[in-house]
């Protein structure tokens, strides 16, 4: 009995000490930063590219799909939405009971950010897969509830939803890097003094075509620490020579068209 206690002891320690590993292999890998190229994916757009990174959604990818992209030398980002519930999703009625009101896309509710607390474990869950998957990072989407208000939650407005916000992102980006995992920050730009210290890269939908707000230059925090920016624009409006200078690396759709062209 006593040998057979030993083995399994054994066989218990190296199971951590494998798990301890793969966590640190995940850390080692390369960091995003500034000039790295990307291919996006999780989009629903075709993307010929190959750059040093891919955005894939993580709930359509499977773990072999992540290897491959892996193995082929490709910095694998996997996409989860961490503020909508997605009625195409498995657990789209798990999350519907935090959810607060439509949000501007079909089939997508906004969560009630302000009860964050109590839906996190479905959050955790999905960061939990892409570190089993082998992600090396993720995108959560749709963390940007608070810019709408009460237009997402009924009776809440900016001021009284931003804290929730940012405590929100806090805590994914705490549990991502516990599980070894980078995380970027998805638009959400106001946000950006409060979260840059937290967050490994960021990425950005049409800093450009709203340029007369001076959206593009508050990643100016992430490219002074060498963070990497990825944006996209919707239509060929804006200009490629000042994404560059930005620090972004850009891609755009032309209006009628299903590929993203690189900058």
């Amino acid at each position: 009995m006593y040998s057979s206690i030993i083995q399994t002891l054994a066989v218990a320690i190296g199971f951590a000490a494998c798990s301890v590993d793969a966590v640190a292999l995940r850390r080692s890998t390369k960091k995003l930063t500034q000039g790295t190229t990307w291919t996006l994916e999780a989009w629903g757009y075709d993307d010929t590219s190959k750059g040093d990174m891919i955005d894939i959604d993580l709930q359509t990818s499977s773990k072999d799909y992540v290897e491959k992209l892996s193995d082929g030398g490709q910095y694998v980002v996997c996409y989860i939405s961490a503020g909508t519930a997605e009625d195409w999703r498995g657990d789209f009625l798990d999350m519907m009971n935090f959810a607060a009101r439509d949000s501007r896309y079909p089939g997508e509710y906004w969560m009630n950010i302000t009860r964050w607390q109590e839906f996190k474990h479905l959050i955790k869950a999905r960061i939990e897969e892409a570190a089993d998957k082998g992600c090396h990072g993720i995108e959560p989407d749709n963390t940007d509830a608070y810019e709408y208000g009460s237009m997402a939650i009924t009776g809440e407005s900016r001021e009284s939803l931003r804290q929730y916000q940012i405590d929100y992102i806090r805590w994914m980006a705490k549990t991502a890097h516990a599980l070894g995992l980078q995380i970027g920050l998805k638009n959400t730009v106001d946000l950006i003094p409060d979260l840059i210290d937290n967050m490994d890269f960021a990425i950005n939908e049409s800093c450009a075509k709203y340029s007369e707000n001076d959206y593009c230059s508050n990643y100016d925090a992430f490219v002074k620490q060498d963070k990497a920016v990825f944006g996209v624009e919707y239509s060929t409006k804006g200009s490629c020579t000042d994404a560059m200078s930005e620090g972004i690396m850009r891609k755009y759709k032309n209006m009628n068209s299903n590929k993203w062209v690189d900058c």
